[in-house]
Protein backbone atom coordinates (compact mmCIF):
# COMPACT_ATOMS: atom_id res chain seq x y z
CA UNK A 1 0.00 0.00 0.00
CA UNK A 2 1.56 3.29 -1.21
CA UNK A 3 1.82 6.06 1.93
CA UNK A 4 -1.14 8.29 -0.05
CA UNK A 5 -3.44 5.15 0.61
CA UNK A 6 -2.65 4.73 4.00
CA UNK A 7 -2.77 8.35 5.55
CA UNK A 8 -6.33 8.63 3.22
CA UNK A 9 -7.73 5.53 5.43
CA UNK A 10 -6.16 6.84 8.61
CA UNK A 11 -7.28 10.25 8.24
CA UNK A 12 -3.88 11.90 8.08
CA UNK A 13 -1.49 14.04 6.14
CA UNK A 14 1.34 13.41 4.36
CA UNK A 15 3.20 15.57 6.56
CA UNK A 16 1.85 13.85 9.84
CA UNK A 17 3.14 10.46 8.58
CA UNK A 18 6.72 11.87 7.36
CA UNK A 19 7.77 13.62 10.39
CA UNK A 20 7.78 11.02 12.80
CA UNK A 21 8.89 8.90 10.23
CA UNK A 22 11.95 11.21 10.01
CA UNK A 23 12.78 11.69 13.31
CA UNK A 24 12.70 7.90 13.84
CA UNK A 25 15.24 6.89 10.93
CA UNK A 26 17.73 9.87 12.63
CA UNK A 27 17.16 8.24 16.07
CA UNK A 28 18.17 5.14 14.63
CA UNK A 29 20.99 6.55 12.69
CA UNK A 30 22.35 8.37 15.81
CA UNK A 31 23.05 5.33 17.36
CA UNK A 32 24.82 3.69 14.81
CA UNK A 33 28.13 3.18 15.28
CA UNK A 34 30.64 5.50 13.77
CA UNK A 35 31.92 2.59 11.57
CA UNK A 36 28.44 1.72 10.25
CA UNK A 37 27.72 5.01 9.50
CA UNK A 38 27.53 5.80 5.98
CA UNK A 39 30.19 8.30 4.68
CA UNK A 40 31.91 9.01 1.49
CA UNK A 41 35.45 8.11 0.83
CA UNK A 42 37.91 9.15 -1.79
CA UNK A 43 39.70 6.18 -3.67
CA UNK A 44 42.99 6.58 -4.68
CA UNK A 45 43.57 6.51 -8.32
CA UNK A 46 46.67 4.07 -9.52
CA UNK A 47 49.10 5.79 -11.34
CA UNK A 48 49.50 2.75 -14.12
CA UNK A 49 50.22 3.33 -18.00
CA UNK A 50 46.95 2.93 -19.80
CA UNK A 51 46.92 2.49 -24.20
CA UNK A 52 44.63 5.41 -25.52
CA UNK A 53 43.36 2.55 -27.87
CA UNK A 54 41.66 0.15 -25.28
CA UNK A 55 39.02 1.91 -23.16
CA UNK A 56 38.67 1.07 -19.94
CA UNK A 57 35.37 -0.93 -18.68
CA UNK A 58 34.25 -0.29 -15.32
CA UNK A 59 33.31 -3.65 -14.00
CA UNK A 60 30.23 -2.18 -11.25
CA UNK A 61 28.26 0.55 -11.62
CA UNK A 62 26.01 1.87 -8.60
CA UNK A 63 23.01 3.96 -9.26
CA UNK A 64 20.32 5.34 -7.16
CA UNK A 65 16.65 6.06 -8.20
CA UNK A 66 18.19 9.87 -8.49
CA UNK A 67 19.97 9.23 -11.77
CA UNK A 68 23.04 9.60 -9.38
CA UNK A 69 25.42 6.80 -10.37
CA UNK A 70 28.97 5.71 -9.92
CA UNK A 71 31.60 3.66 -11.68
CA UNK A 72 34.52 1.36 -10.40
CA UNK A 73 37.09 0.18 -12.36
CA UNK A 74 39.09 -2.29 -11.78
CA UNK A 75 42.16 -0.03 -11.47
CA UNK A 76 41.05 1.27 -7.96
CA UNK A 77 43.41 -0.21 -5.73
CA UNK A 78 41.62 -1.63 -2.18
CA UNK A 79 41.63 0.29 1.02
CA UNK A 80 43.82 -1.01 3.54
CA UNK A 81 43.31 -1.00 7.34
CA UNK A 82 40.05 1.62 7.15
CA UNK A 83 36.62 -0.05 7.86
CA UNK A 84 33.29 0.77 5.35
Amino acid sequence: MDVSTWCEQNNITKANYYYPLKRVRQMYLDQLPEAEKPAFVELPRLKTERTATVPEVPVMCIKNGNGLSADIFSSVAPLSGRGI
